[in-house]
């Protein structure tokens, strides 16, 4: 029963973990996707 505990909370600190990350990679492409718009208006003006 404390090993199924154990595991469980192991479990759930990798999966905040995964989720932190897929956070973090997320706000990075939306901003390298936001930079190169703005870059492709600026060389059509």
């Amino acid at each position: 029963m404390i090993w199924a505990k154990l595991k469980q909370e192991i479990i759930i600190g990798y999966l905040i973990w995964v989720s932190f990350f897929v956070l973090i990679i997320h706000i990075v492409h939306e901003s390298w996707q936001k930079k190169s718009v703005m870059e492709q208006q600026e060389a059509y003006w």
